[in-house]
């Protein structure tokens, strides 16, 4: 099974197999920034663990108060952290791309709901059972056809899915086009080795791919 190891293409290639479906990533395209969202609401609720340093204050402070309460140094500023640090070392651009546009801002987002919104937790949980329902029975089972990647990989899974997903508007915007179609390439093998398997098995443990 493959590991955590900073080879790009092999780490996409790795969840493209399981996302290949044009439906099926809209939908991931959605609900995986919601469900890290989720998530990291439910990690500003420990707090903050350091005062916040003197150059950051300074910074919240130009900021709207609503956004600004959210710059902590707390759990989810660890969890920006660890991911920026993985993804700047499969592809800088992505990793610094991803961080500031989307990292940073789910981060800080999740903090100030967590601070000012009654219940937060109660309402991150709704958002993960929405998020998991549509990527798991829409996404996986009525278009993709076949088991989440967690499945077979859950830390993997976890740790590359919003790169993923942000890989497939980089993509879009024309970045790094030889990537892409190798990628393409090496997902197509793959989905069409588990084809083979899938009928070979008789059409057990996968599923029926429809929509393809």
């Amino acid at each position: 099974m493959l590991g955590l190891s900073c080879d790009l293409t092999e780490q996409l290639a790795f969840y493209g197999a399981y996302h290949s479906h044009p439906v099926n990533k809209a939908i991931h395209f959605v609900f995986v920034p919601t469900i890290v969202w989720a998530t990291l609401v439910w990690l500003a609720a420990a707090g903050p663990i350091a005062p916040l340093p003197a150059p950051l204050a300074a910074a919240a402070a130009q900021l709207p108060p609503w956004l600004g309460s959210g710059v902590a140094v707390n759990l989810p500023l660890l969890f920006l952290a660890a991911y920026a640090a993985f993804y700047a070392a499969l592809d800088p651009v992505a990793g610094a791309s991803w961080t500031l546009v989307l990292g940073a801002p789910l981060a800080a987002t999740a903090t100030a709901f967590q601070r000012a919104v009654p219940n937060a937790a109660w309402w991150a949980l709704g958002v993960q059972v929405v998020s998991w329902y549509m990527q798991i029975h829409p996404g996986h089972a009525v278009f993709e056809g076949r088991k989440p990647a967690l499945l077979d990989s859950l830390v993997q899974a976890f740790a590359l899915a919003p790169l993923f997903v942000w890989f497939e508007l980089l993509f879009l915007l024309g970045y790094r086009p030889r990537l892409r179609a190798e990628l393409e390439k090496r997902v197509g093998r793959e989905v069409a080795a588990w084809r083979r398997s899938q009928k070979a098995a008789g059409g057990g443990g996968g599923g029926r791919r429809r929509g393809a």
